[in-house]
Formats: C-alpha cells, sequence, structure tokens
C-alpha cells in the first residue's frame, strides 16, 4: 500500500512583497514618462533595485562545506575550481524599438559579512556513460572575486518580446591567504541599485514577428512572471471577446506535422483537439518538401512551422514520427574543454526557436557551435514542440488513443498525484546512502523549499539505499519490481540511474529494458517520466561521433514507453545522448550536476508555477484544471538559456534534452478539495451555478458530477 502524505510550502517574502512568484529586482524608479517611452528618439534608462534583505538567508554547512543559502537563488560557478556561490537571473523587459545598450552605474547599498571556514569549489562533471568517479577539483585562489556583482548575459527573444537578461551574483568570496585555502570571508551585497541603458536600435532586428496566438496568454503570463518591470508587458494576445466569437479561419493554434501514409491515424488526435475548440492543420512532410525551400529538409520544416507561426499563430507543434519520418536537427556539444564531443546530438528545440534559421552559419563540420566559433542559434523557443516517435501507423494509433485516454479519464489522486522516486547507485555510496539516493532527495527538498504550491505530488521513494516498501532498502530496485511499481500508476516517475538506448541499469545487476517497457501493463495509469539516465532517449539513428556507439535498436527506451499499447507512459523525457553530474561523494550538499539541476527546475515548473496552469475562460484551452506538459518542458529549459551560452554541460543538454508526447496534453492535477465541494460558490450548487452563468466548459460539468450534484448538463 502507499504511504500517502502531503507537503505544506510557505509564502516567500521578496523585497517586502508577499509573492508565490518571488522576484529578486524590482523597478525602483524611472527617469523617463512612461507614458511617453514608445515615442521617445533617445535612450531610455531603467533604475532596478534588487534587493534580497527580506529574503530568507543564512549561511550553512553541508557536506563539510559552508554554503550561503538564499531562498529563490541557485549555486552556480563559472569553471572548475570556482568557489560555488549564490546567484540567479534577473530580466529586464526592452521597450519596443530600442536595444539594449550598457548597464551604466552599479550601486552597492548594503553590505554584510560572514567567515567560513570552508569553501565548495566548482567540480568538472562527468557523463553517466562511466561509473568512474572523477578526482577531485580544489579550490583557485585567482578565482576568487571574479564574477560580478551584475553581469549582462545576452538579449532573450520570445515570440514578441525581448529581455535583456542579467546574472544577479550577490555573494563575493574573499580567500584568507593567496594560497590554496578554503577559508576566508563571504561579503554579502544586500541590495544595489543599477542603471540599464536602453537605445533606439541601431542594426536591423532580426527577430520575427508572430501574429498573436489564441492562447498567447500563457507567453504573457510567463514573461510577466519573469521580469521585473511586467507593467512595461504589451500583451499581444487576442482579446478574450474575439477568442469567444468566430474563429480566424486562418488561424492555426495546433499544427501537426507528420508522413502522408501516418496522416490518417492523427486525424483522431486532430479531431479530439478540435473538439476542444482548437483550430488544428496536418501537413505531411512530403507537401512540405514541395513547398519550401531550403538547403535541407530541416530547414523546410522549420520555415513551414515559422510560416504558420507569423501567419497563423500557431503555438504548440506536434511532430508526427521519430526521425526516419520527421528529421531531426543534429547539433555539436562539447564538455570538459573537448574531453567528450558529439556532432550528432539530435534537438528537436531547433524547430521551437524561430528567430534563427540557420544553426551552422560558418558552414563547417560543427553545427551549433558557440557564437565565437562561427554560429548564431536560438535556444529560446517561440512555441511549443513535443515528438510522437512513431514509426509505423500501428505506433500512431496507439500514441494518439493514449493521449486522447489520458486527457479523458476521471480523476484518480491515488495515481494522478503519485510520484515514483527510483534510482540506483550512480558512482558511490557512503553512509548507508547512494548517491542517487541524497542526490534525489536533496532534489525534491530544494523543490519545495521556496514557493507555493499549485499541485500535489505524494512522493515514494524506491532507491537502492531506501524505499517507502514493505522490505524498506531490501525491497530491491530490481526489474520486476520497478515494472510491478509502474503497473500500479505514478502520475510522474523520476529515474535516477545508468542506461543507454535501450536499458535502465538496475541494482541487482539487472536491467530494464524496452522490451520490458514494451510489456507494462499499467493501462490507463500511465503518467510522465523523467529521467537522468543516459541515451534511454536515442530515438535517431545516428552513430555518436565520439565513441562510435550507434543506436541500432528500434524502439529505444523512450520509444517502447510510448509505443506500448497496454501500458508505459504518455510522455518521456530525457537525454538522447549522455546526461551529466558529479562522481564525488558529499551527501547533504545543496550542489550537484547539471542534469539533477534541470529536473529541479522541471519539478519547480511542474508542482509550483501557477502561470503554466491551463488559462481560463478561453475557448482555444478551456480545461480549467491542469497544465499543458509543452509548456512545462519548454520553460523548464528556457530558465537554463543564461547558463548554456558555452561550451559544456547545461548547453550539451540543451540539445540533448528532448520531450516524446503531445505538447498540449493535459497534466492531470488535483482539483480544488473544500469540506463542502459541491457548493464552492457562496453556497450555490457548483452546477447549477454552471448552468446559471451559461459556462459551458467540459471541466466544470465534470467538476459538478464527480461531486456528486443532481443537476446534469
Amino acid at each position: 500500500m502507499k504511504i500517502l502524505y502531503h507537503i505544506l510550502l510557505v509564502v516567500v517574502l521578496s523585497a517586502g512583497i508577499v509573492s508565490a512568484s518571488p522576484k529578486v529586482g524590482k523597478i525602483a524608479s524611472r527617469d523617463y514618462d512612461p507614458s511617453g517611452m514608445f515615442r521617445g528618439t533617445g535612450n531610455v534608462s531603467l533604475m532596478v533595485r534588487c534587493d534580497i534583505s527580506s529574503l530568507e538567508r543564512d549561511l550553512v554547512r553541508k557536506g563539510g562545506y559552508d554554503f550561503y543559502m538564499i531562498d529563490g537563488f541557485g549555486q552556480s560557478a563559472a569553471e572548475p575550481g570556482d568557489p560555488v556561490l549564490p546567484s540567479r537571473f534577473i530580466r529586464v523587459l526592452i521597450p519596443q524599438g530600442y536595444e539594449f545598450y550598457k548597464i551604466k552605474e552599479i550601486v552597492p547599498l548594503t553590505q554584510v559579512r560572514k567567515s567560513v571556514s570552508k569553501v565548495f569549489p566548482k567540480q568538472k562533471e562527468r557523463h553517466l556513460g562511466s561509473t568512474r568517479k572523477g578526482s577531485f577539483v580544489p579550490l583557485k585562489i585567482r578565482a576568487a572575486g571574479r564574477r560580478k556583482s551584475i553581469e549582462y548575459v545576452h538579449t532573450a527573444k520570445i515570440r514578441n518580446h525581448r529581455m535583456a537578461v542579467f546574472r544577479f551574483s550577490p555573494v563575493r568570496f574573499d580567500p584568507s591567504g593567496k594560497t590554496a585555502e578554503e577559508s576566508g570571508t563571504f561579503t554579502i551585497t544586500t541590495s544595489l541599485e543599477l542603471s540599464v541603458v536602453f537605445r533606439p536600435k541601431t542594426t536591423a532586428d532580426l527577430s520575427r514577428s508572430f501574429k498573436a496566438a489564441r492562447s498567447e496568454t500563457l507567453i504573457d503570463n510567463y514573461i510577466a512572471d519573469t521580469v521585473v518591470n511586467p507593467e512595461d508587458l504589451e500583451s499581444t494576445a487576442v482579446p478574450a471577446s474575439a477568442e469567444t466569437s468566430s474563429i480566424d479561419a486562418t488561424a492555426c493554434d495546433y499544427l501537426i506535422i507528420t508522413a502522408r501514409a501516418l496522416e490518417d491515424e492523427f486525424q483522431a488526435l486532430a479531431g479530439h483537439r478540435a473538439a476542444m475548440g482548437l483550430t488544428v492543420d496536418i501537413v505531411t512532410v512530403e507537401d512540405i518538401y514541395a513547398d519550401y525551400e531550403g538547403a535541407s529538409r530541416q530547414v523546410k520544416i522549420k520555415k513551414c512551422i515559422l510560416d504558420y507561426a507569423e501567419n497563423k499563430g500557431t503555438l504548440w507543434v506536434l511532430l508526427g514520427g521519430d526521425d526516419t519520418i520527421v528529421p531531426d536537427q543534429d547539433c555539436y556539444g562539447s564538455v570538459n574543454r573537448g574531453e567528450t564531443t558529439d556532432l550528432t546530438i539530435p534537438t528537436d528545440l531547433y524547430y521551437a526557436g524561430l528567430d534563427d534559421m540557420d544553426w551552422n552559419d560558418d558552414g563547417d563540420a560543427l553545427p551549433c557551435e558557440i557564437a565565437d566559433e562561427g554560429d548564431s542559434i536560438d535556444l529560446y523557443p517561440d512555441l511549443f514542440v513535443g515528438r510522437a516517435p512513431v514509426r509505423s501507423g500501428t505506433d500512431a494509433q496507439v500514441f494518439v488513443s493514449k493521449t486522447i485516454a489520458y486527457e479523458t479519464a476521471g480523476y484518480d489522486p491515488d495515481f494522478h498525484e503519485a510520484a515514483l522516486f527510483m534510482g540506483v547507485e550512480l558512482w558511490s555510496a557512503e553512509q548507508d546512502r547512494s548517491d542517487a539516493d541524497w542526490k534525489s532527495e536533496a532534489l525534491w527538498t530544494r523543490v519545495h523549499e521556496d514557493r507555493a504550491l499549485a499541485l500535489p505530488a505524494d512522493k515514494y521513494r524506491f532507491y537502492d539505499t531506501g524505499t517507502d516498501f514493505t522490505g524498506g532498502a531490501d525491497y530491491d530496485v530490481d526489474r520486476a519490481n520497478l515494472s510491478a511499481q509502474i503497473n500500479s500508476g505514478y502520475g510522474v516517475i523520476w529515474a535516477a540511474t545508468h542506461g543507454n538506448n535501450n536499458i535502465f541499469k538496475m541494482e541487482t545487476g539487472n536491467y530494464f529494458y524496452s522490451s520490458t517497457a514494451g510489456d507494462l501493463v499499467n493501462q490507463d495509469r500511465q503518467g510522465i517520466v523523467y529521467t537522468m539516465a543516459c541515451s534511454t532517449n536515442w530515438f535517431d539513428s545516428q552513430i555518436n561521433s565520439t565513441d562510435g556507439y550507434q543506436s541500432t535498436v528500434d524502439p529505444c527506451l523512450s520509444e517502447s514507453f510510448i509505443r506500448n499499447p497496454e501500458g508505459g507512459a504518455v510522455a518521456y523525457i530525457g537525454s538522447s545522448r549522455y546526461s551529466w553530474g558529479y562522481s564525488f561523494f558529499n551527501s547533504g550538499s545543496i550542489y550537484y550536476g547539471a542534469s539533477f539541476q534541470y529536473a529541479e527546475q522541471f519539478f519547480k515548473m511542474l508542482y509550483y508555477d501557477e502561470d503554466l496552469l491551463s488559462i481560463t475562460g478561453s475557448s482555444a484551452d478551456p480545461a480549467l484544471f491542469g497544465k499543458r506538459i509543452g509548456a512545462v518542458f519548454a520553460s523548464h529549459k528556457m530558465e537554463k538559456v543564461p547558463d548554456s551560452e558555452s561550451y559544456g554541460s547545461m548547453r550539451w543538454l540543451q540539445f540533448s534534452l528532448n520531450f516524446m508526447g503531445d505538447p498540449f496534453t493535459k497534466i492531470m492535477v488535483k482539483l480544488p478539495q473544500d469540506t463542502d465541494l459541491d457548493r464552492d460558490i457562496d453556497g450555490e450548487d457548483l452546477a447549477a451555478f454552471i448552468s446559471r452563468t451559461s459556462t459551458n466548459a467540459p471541466d466544470l460539468w465534470e467538476l459538478a458530477r464527480r461531486f456528486g450534484s443532481s443537476i446534469s448538463k
């Protein structure tokens, strides 16, 4: 029997304001008239105040090292050997017609100092394709104090919005000596002001202009919650009155791209989406190749998607097939100064970032290089892309039926609210805990520590060194037990283990194979899998350029989960090549590798970001309770783009983390559970309220039915 328990979250204070979405930056003053900001011809300056004085913060000792903790801040460093210190990104909305010019002035207002005895240095990450532990990198004194308190990173372009992105690093480490000592002082700038200057655009603006999507509010809310000046946001969303009027014949909310041979199978999904109020088009790759120009099939497909986004307001794209049907874009990645490289990393992000069509500007053999080496690429998605990793008509039928069944099934809290956190030793174990165990639990703690809960979750531990099931640690993470747990039904599954294209590594030396996933029988209890295991999402047929390893297995593990007609998963997120982490054991530390950092961000977006909930009152998105998984997936990767400007594991994962599933799939979530559920509107019967107000949203009627109202639609 599953043990049920719930998580209570404390609302965080930020800059003196109670908020479920804490912001570090706050506009304190402006030196221009806001009413005339779009008419001026001169520079525009914004005074930004960064204040952490009201945030909970403390010097804590974890795993034998001193960390300075600030609510809402991550721990980061630039290079191995640099001290790991708190930082986060601040985004400032750029006025239309302007571009970032410079930071004019930075004025520290208040500072405090804390003595530290041992500072943790950033370590060299290792890919999970190797079980060998790496050597520990000591602290480098030359790195102390190298990071500035505020640094401009880049300009982000998302749909019709542009943001200047800055890294805010309020803590500086000053070593006590000139040798490689780990003791010294933290100097914490608790508040500062900076003047950000924007100038009228001096160069041609290459960013695209997109027709407003009918569910553009999802984008606007994300931007508004991200920037420090949301009041300057000019919404491009279609007005609500227009959404409820006749459907624009030129609009396309949701686009399916597939082969002509699979078109009929995807018609059922198109009909399902149309019944929800979406406008839907299916375009075949054969027609795309004939109708669009381009140097490659990928460019032609991207031009089609761009055409739909610019002229039809498309926000959701499903790639209906594996790489043999809809080709992926191969990318070059390099980690640890070229120790590990690959120029065949498949990514579907290419089809989402529409401000740059050519990801190989210099035309060499290394696509997607960093800007300094010849390629400019757009890592910020302008729409939400998912892939149905199918190859046959039967595969497509299974994918479509599973997607529809997941969205139309009745709500089951024992399934939808259950999260299985599974893991086996990655590199080492000490004090009766494997690193997969303590790192996954540390991840869960980090996810739940600084925001107000939007969705519920009941987590069950299933690690090699401890479980929440009968037998405890003696209940082994083996093929049979993992199959049994998945068959019992979990809304979310996290897997921290080694893998390759067709296996999860198990505790007892056996493996969970693609064929095992194909034999699962969890029927209508199929959830979402997120894993850090290497290569389990190898949906392409490329040869790895580093070691010559080729994915000769079809289906790979992710495809087996998705294609299984009797069970498996409705969505799968994992790396299509190596994943990355730290091989040393530091139980209790708050710092872990890139794959864990991405996962942490995903679960924060999944459980806590209210702005990714479906928007109510929109005929294009009528479901009242739920999140769209494509938006959650894209948003969690967007948060890591500023860390992905240079080569390394963060950039590698921007490419290799791919989403298998329908991006518009509504994640089933907990419904309101007051003491008198069917009398929730000032004592009025909920169904009577729906009838009186002429509300037609099907989820509201389902809510009324589920909680026993005597009135039916």
